[in-house]
Parts: structure tokens; sequence; C-alpha cells
């Protein structure tokens, strides 16, 4: 199947957006919660401007620390994916999800630990209490993250509708 360079390109640039795109609202809304918890936890500093740089620190921090991750477990995960000669496609796939499963846990705990060092670090706080903050900041943004990932792709997928008609 001969591919367009043309459309290849497309897709690739639309694949930076959509990333770019992401990482934006999740800096954005990281901040957002960041600066309430600010208030309600009484930490030094609750300027939304804090928040937002702290939040865009840690997220690039996180970003690369994925990556690096996903290089090397994920490309464990990929690895596990291909048929081995003899065995079982449902010990595969066990073998597969367990993998992709430590690989999401080790993505929440690194970035639970960065959030919590910049926290520490951005807002001047005692070890504890930039770890108590940095936990209710990932439990509240993984229920935010999902719910906009959720209309994220609710997005996303109409637009290729829209484009496939």
């Amino acid at each position: 199947m001969a591919t367009d360079a043309g459309a290849l390109m497309a897709s690739g640039a639309a694949g930076f957006l959509i990333i770019g795109v992401s990482v934006l609202i999740s800096v954005l809304y990281t901040a957002l919660i960041l600066w309430l918890l600010a208030k309600a936890f009484k930490l030094h500093d609750k300027k939304f401007k804090t928040a937002l740089i702290t939040a865009l620190v840690a997220g690039v921090i996180n970003f690369l620390i994925r990556t690096v991750l996903q290089l090397t477990v994920g490309s464990a995960i990929g690895k596990s994916a291909m048929p081995a000669a003899g065995a079982e496609l449902s010990s595969q796939m066990l073998a597969q999800g367990a993998l992709g499963l430590a690989l999401l846990l080790l993505f929440w705990i690194t970035g639970f630990v960065v959030d919590s060092l910049a926290i520490k670090k951005f807002y001047k706080a005692e070890t504890g209490k930039a770890f108590l903050v940095g936990l209710v900041l990932a439990v509240i943004a993984a229920i935010v993250g999902f719910i906009v990932l959720l209309i994220f792709g609710a997005i996303l997928v109409g637009v290729i509708m829209a484009m496939a008609a």
C-alpha cells in the first residue's frame, strides 16, 4: 500500500497538534486545581502564577520521564505482543496487560513524586505537606483528566467522522 507523503506529513502534524493541545489543557487544569489546593491547604503562596509555573515545570519533567518509560518499558510491552513459538495467545495477552498496568502505575507514581517535589520547591512547603497536596492533586487531576479525555475523545471522533463523510 503506497502512502502519500503529504497525507503522512499531515497526520504527523495533526498528531503533534493533538499532543500540544492535550499538554496545554493538562497544564491549565492542573494549575487551576493546584491553585485551589494552595488556598485549601493554606500554602504560603496562593497566586495562580505560582500554580501555573509549578504545573508547567512538573508537566515538562513528567512528559520527559514518561517518554523515557514509554520507550523502555513500552518497547517491552510491544515485544510481548509478538507471538512466541508455542506460546498461548491468552498468556501473551495477560503478560502484555500486566506490563501495561505496571507502566500505568509507574506513570502515576513518578507523576505523584515529581508533582510533590515541584510543590515543595515552588511553594517552599514542608515535605509532608507537599506530598499530601501532591497526593490530593494526583487524585483530583486523574478524575478531571479522565473527564477531559472523554470530552476530547468525543470531539476527536466527531471530527474524524465528519471528515470521513
